[in-house]
């Protein structure tokens, strides 16, 4: 029996001392199969350092799907012993941490970091000129090119295509800017044909690779039946012609091929190096048997320049539309999810918006009539705090998220799961003690090429600490939270009910959160009474910039959450531990929170910034969770939880930071952490007197004030409580809060 028999394997980099065909006739001749992209049928996958740092496409697919990742030190011995070796001694990130410790002299750090000053790829001007002279003799005699909307010579059209990108450099750059400029100008024509002879073997792997395409029959990558559904809904809704096109208005629209392929291209790159972070958009139009090709380029949060190109056939088109693809990012069409190239553009995954919104439009301009909201007035004040585009935009801005380049109605569940697999690779080098800038500095380019952030024309900020991950890893959960929120307002336009009876869309927006309970509280009630005491009575003494008073609260319920509850037996546990307890967040992630529930950050994402682990963080100390709910971005109000959480008892107790908790606790026999502060509550009682349906739940007694824990050796101000599975905790109560 071979050592590689019934294992399929997908390759990712290139490997010291071989070709591509050398590395599959190895597999291939000791039984194994070689697939060319990472599907459900692969049992392994083999990279290189590189390419692991980089948590390139295959690499991020096959972590979140939990394939083995091996480097090609597994293959060689497999093959040498004669059976499969253990996958987890041949672990890359193991290599990665033993290597990136020695980061002066490591081949990791040698593999990701920006060659030096001087060597520096070509500019995207001399790129842009050489592409202009090879294309010059397949353009139609009658094609018209326009930049910024003045007629040019298609020669110097390309010239000055992303000229305004790259030759604007950041403040106090100017110089060394030049310097390099005219240093590249000099370059010694043996790099020049280095450089073409590397460009040639590039188009050679990608020629290999189109081949093996046509060959594979199950080449689709990993998705779920949740994403197979979206994704075929996706084949019924168009594209829209870029904002800044001329020709958006003239009829054109994205052209679309018979298997629903939309020829829309957005690009994106970040080098800090180079202090670049642009943008480039890429369209091929179509109006009857008439076809153009657009083109916009600039950095990230402006609108830059463009370029449009008409009077072509469609194969004229298709011909242009596909070698400027293949100039940008390195790869044909047909692999642009696999484009993350270093030092070459990264192509967007994006979602696009159903088709029937047009007709709405239309039929709200038919209908004037004026709807009044159903729901109270307390509901609508939160509904309308939840569901504020001004407040989704500011909150986007306050993280440097660019919505132009990539608007949340568009952003793909693929797009924020890679957007985590490379923070994931980030915190990775963090762990393993990492003082290579260049290393970072790469990760944090491919990250910044997923994820568009806008920072003017200064610097991209290197992502090289816990603090600056941790910033990261919530910008990319609130996008998932907002981008819910914005699916929800788009039927804003004109809202109806099951019945087809014309409502106000707040209420349709509201009714989309799936709730089963909203029920303000009367402020005269004991129940009112006692939750906002525990609110104001909990007030942490280092809170003291915290100012925050009880508007409203709500008692609610969510959809199948008492069920779920109750299936694991939460409600009558043997080690019954039940709390009622603090969670606060941005206004904007609430319509996430309140239709999905709290989550617990995917396995893509690091685990670097949770204190304890992966898991949904709780505390008895209400100004605690209030410091997350960045009152700023939202006018100044704000949206807080209690929840019902089966903590078990015991708790897994500690009294410092455990990035393993979630593994340890577990380890321990235990369901959730504790996380013993230096101030807590000092009485707790039974929340049945509170409300009858929580007999049962521990909450603290607002009559009591907090003081010392008397915990030795406590590092945390405050106590923290943490479960690791969304099934333990229940929503109680939503407070509307002021934080003027």
């Amino acid at each position: 029996m071979a050592p590689l028999d019934n294992l399929i394997f997908a390759l990712s980099g290139s490997f010291e001392g071989y070709t591509k065909k050398d590395v599959e006739s190895l597999i291939a001749n000791n039984g194994g199969v070689v697939k060319s992209t990472v599907t459900k049928a692969v049992t392994h996958l083999i990279t290189t350092t590189e390419d692991y740092l980089k948590n390139t496409t295959k690499v991020g697919n096959a972590s979140a799907n939990g394939i083995p990742i091996v480097t090609i030190s597994w293959l060689e011995d497999s093959v040498k012993k004669g059976k499969k070796q253990a996958e987890s001694k041949y672990d890359p990130s193991k290599v990665t941490k033993a290597s990136t410790s020695k980061a002066s002299t490591s081949k990791a750090a040698a593999a990701v970091a920006p060659k030096a000053t001087g060597t520096r790829a070509p500019s995207a001007r001399a790129a842009a000129a050489a592409a202009s002279q090879a294309s010059q003799t397949s353009a139609p005699a009658s094609q018209t090119t326009t930049i910024s909307g003045k007629k040019r010579g298609r020669k110097a059209a390309d010239d000055d295509e992303e000229e305004e990108e790259d030759a604007k450099p950041a403040k106090g750059k100017g110089k060394a800017k030049a310097a390099d400029t005219k240093t590249k100008a000099k370059a010694p024509a043996a790099k020049k044909r280095k450089a073409k002879k590397e460009e040639s073997e590039d188009e050679e792997m990608d020629e290999e690779s189109e081949e093996e395409d046509e060959e594979e029959e199950d080449t689709k990558p990993v998705e779920d039946d949740e994403e197979a559904a979206e994704r075929e809904r996706q084949k019924g809704y168009k594209a829209p012609v870029d904002e800044l096109c001329s020709l958006r208005h003239s009829g054109y629209q994205v052209y679309e091929d018979s298997d629903h392929i939309k020829y829309d291209a957005s690009l994106n790159q970040t080098n800090i190096g180079n202090n670049n972070n642009k943008f480039y958009v890429l369209q091929l139009l179509n109006k009857g048997s008439s076809y153009a090709v657009w083109t916009r380029w600039g950095r990230v949060g402006e609108s830059g320049q463009n370029k449009l190109m008409s009077g072509y056939g469609l194969d004229g088109a298709l011909k242009e539309f596909n070698k400027k693809f293949k100039d940008k990012t390195g790869v044909n069409w047909d692999d642009r999810l696999n484009a993350d190239r270093a030092n070459k553009y990264t192509y967007l995954e994006k979602d696009y918006a159903p088709p029937e919104e047009e007709t709405k439009k239309v039929k709200k301009e038919k209908d004037t009539e004026v709807i009044e909201s159903k729901l109270p007035m307390q509901t609508q004040i939160i509904a309308n705090l939840i569901f504020n585009k001004d407040f989704i935009q500011q909150s986007m801005a306050e993280l440097n998220y660019d919505a132009k380049k990539l608007p949340l109605g568009r952003l793909n569940k693929n797009t924020i799961a890679r957007g985590y697999a490379q923070l994931k690779a980030i915190g990775e080098a963090l762990n393993a003690g990492t003082s290579n800038r260049s290393i970072f500095e790469q990760l944090t380019n491919s990250y910044y090429s997923t994820i568009p952030h806008s920072f003017g024309r200064d610097r991209p900020t290197i992502i090289n600490s816990d603090r600056l991950l941790k910033a990261e890893i919530d910008l990319v959960q609130s996008l998932g939270d907002m981008a819910i929120a914005e699916k929800i307002m788009k039927d804003v336009e004109y809202a109806e009910d099951e019945q087809g009876n014309r409502i106000h869309p707040l209420d349709k927006q509201f009714a989309s959160l799936g709730l089963l309970e909203t029920t303000p509280l009367e402020e005269d009630t004991k129940e009112y009474q006692y939750l906002r005491d525990y609110f104001h009575k909990t007030h942490g003494q280092t809170h003291y910039h915290i100012r925050a008073k009880v508007v409203h609260i709500f008692r609610i319920e969510r959809k199948d959450e008492r069920d779920t509850y109750a299936k694991e037996s939460y409600d009558n546990y043997k080690s019954d531990n039940r709390r009622l307890l603090w969670h606060g967040s941005r206004a904007t992630n609430f319509a996430g929170i309140l239709s999905q529930g709290l989550r617990i950050a995917p396995p893509e994402a690091p685990v670097n910034g949770y204190m304890f682990g992966k898991g949904v963080y709780l505390a008895d100390i209400s100004t605690k969770s209030a410091g997350y709910c960045v009152p700023s971005i939202s006018g100044h109000m704000g949206l807080m939880l209690l929840c019902e959480a089966q903590l078990g008892d015991p708790m897994y107790e500690l009294t410092n930071s455990d990035y393993h908790a979630a593994e340890n606790s577990k380890a321990a026999g235990c369901m959730s952490t504790f996380g013993m502060g230096k101030t807590a509550p000092k009485k707790w009682m039974d929340a049945g007197e509170v409300h009858e349906d929580m007999k049962g739940i521990q909450m603290p007694n607002p009559d009591d004030k907090t003081g010392d824990s008397n915990v030795k050796g406590a590092y945390l101000q405050y106590n923290e409580y943490i479960c690791y599975s969304t099934a333990q905790i229940k929503l109680r109560y939503l407070f509307y809060v002021d934080f003027h």
